[in-house]
């Protein structure tokens, strides 16, 4: 990658790897409906999570490192997975604590309702 001014010049085959790299993450604590609709966006998380799949049969569970339990997801076995599931669940309340999500929807959303009323 070059810098041409403030201009970004991408290589040849720069942008294909960029997309690899930004497929690292998977679907393990996002709710059913979420997580169908970003594998039909990104076909490439099918893989990203057939290949968790095959770690925890080579390697065991990432968290216990047991083998011979039933899998959950995300390379975990299912005891590790809702045990995760539920610390995660915690911490997620404890940052809402104090926060108000109707004003930071609608801090986030000023600018398109601003283009909306502008276009009708």
């Amino acid at each position: 990658m070059a810098k041409n001014g403030k201009t970004i010049v991408m290589r040849p085959g720069t942008v294909g790897r960029k997309a690899d790299e930004l497929i690292c993450f998977d679907t393990r604590f996002l709710d059913n409906a979420t997580a169908h609709e970003l594998l039909r966006l990104l076909p490439k998380l099918v893989h990203v999570r057939r290949a968790w799949g095959e770690r925890f049969r080579q390697r065991g569970c990432l968290v216990c490192r047991r083998k011979k339990v039933a899998y959950g997801c995300g390379g975990l076995c299912n005891r590790c997975l809702l045990r995760t599931y539920s610390q995660l669940r915690v911490i997620v309340r404890k940052q809402g604590e104090g926060r108000d999500p109707a004003a930071e929807t609608a801090a986030l959303t000023r600018k398109l309702d601003a283009a909306q009323r502008l276009l009708h």
